[in-house]
Order: structure tokens, then sequence, then C-alpha cells
């Protein structure tokens, strides 16, 4: 399954990003790095809506955020959490 969803993030981002799959508790897209980490959870867990909503929720990102805004976030002291 992590090597379809990898591919599916690929294509949806419509460029080759690094997808990484690791025990963490949620996912996140470094615009930076052009890296999408995805959470591996117990089966019960992780459905494949589940992981489908966390893939593109974190392609949208690499898709439309702005390199800059978490430095501008920064100097503006917003909170990034």
């Amino acid at each position: 399954m992590m090597k379809n969803k990898s591919t599916l993030a690929k294509l949806l981002a419509e460029e080759d990003v690094f997808v990484i799959h690791k025990q963490m508790e949620t996912a996140y897209f470094d615009s930076k790095k052009r890296e999408l980490g995805l959470p591996i959870w117990k089966d019960e867990e992780m459905t494949g809506d589940i992981y489908d909503l966390m893939v593109c929720h974190e392609i949208g990102h690499a898709l439309w955020t702005p390199l800059d805004m978490l430095e501008k976030a920064a100097v503006r002291k917003i909170n990034h959490s």
C-alpha cells in the first residue's frame, strides 16, 4: 500500500517529491526539501480513506504553500502549531 500511496502523491504533486513513511503522529510536507512524511500507524487506526486524506492535504501544501511562508510567520510571531 505504501508504494501505491507514494506514487499517488507524486502524481498529484506533479513532481518527484521524496516520500518517507515512518513512525510519527501525523503527516507533514517540508517545502524546502520537497519531502512528504506519512505516518505508519496500526492498521485499525489507518484506513485507506484517512491515508488518502493526509496525502491530499499535504500535497496541497506542495502545490500552493509558498516556500517563505514559515519565515514570514516567524517574523510576525505567528505560532505554526
